[in-house]
């Protein structure tokens, strides 16, 4: 099991420097080797199975400048075709999100008026996440036929250098499906909390 997160973290490693390459910001900063310094990392994976609906990779933390640490979510994405809860993804307070790539559904069947992501932010201060990324959710209760796909998110979080030591780590949560239990909606039958430990 070890060695299958292993293998799944250095597959995911790979492909987001893949992705880099091709679509990430062309100010990210880098070292003389090319590479930005990586701060911290964490794998995951969540899974409604009954609903077939499962996020499955990594999280990567690295120095996007000075006083800035930039955040990568590499997943992929399957959510079954009774779900309308979808997979979410949320970004603890203080991050600013810089931009979401997605190949879901994948299958090539959503309709025009179909989003299969949504951004929702607060601005409230006294929050564990500020931000949430929603794939494939139907907030009308109704399924949208379900598929898969990747999904890359980028982020950005201020932290001086000092602060780091005394925050230790930054947590991420991640949830996946939806269903009526005595007549509430329950978004996110199943969840996780992912700490990233910063180096």
């Amino acid at each position: 099991m070890k060695r299958k997160r292993c293998m799944l973290l250095l597959s995911v490693l790979v492909l987001s420097c893949a992705l880099c390459l091709c679509a990430c910001s062309p100010s990210a900063p880098e070292t003389s080797g090319g590479v930005s310094a990586l701060s911290g990392s964490g794998s995951f994976r969540v899974a409604a199975e009954e609903l077939e609906t499962s996020a499955d990779g990594a999280i990567l933390v690295y120095e996007k400048e000075r006083d800035v640490l930039g955040i990568r979510i590499v997943s992929s994405v399957s959510v079954g075709p009774s779900d309308w809860g979808g997979v979410a993804f949320y970004l603890p307070l203080g991050c600013s999100l810089d931009n979401v790539l997605c190949t879901y559904p994948g299958n090539g069947e959503a309709d025009a008026g179909d989003q299969p992501v949504e951004l929702w932010t607060t601005a409230g201060e006294n929050v564990r996440y500020a931000t949430a990324i929603e794939i494939g959710r139907s907030h009308s209760q109704v399924s949208r036929g379900g598929g898969s796909g990747t999904v890359v998110i980028e982020a950005s979080y201020p932290c001086a250098p000092a602060e780091r030591t005394e925050l230790s780590a930054l947590r991420f949560g991640i949830e996946c499906g939806a269903e009526i239990r005595n007549g509430n909606v329950i978004w996110g039958v199943e969840h996780d909390e992912i700490p990233v430990s910063l180096e």
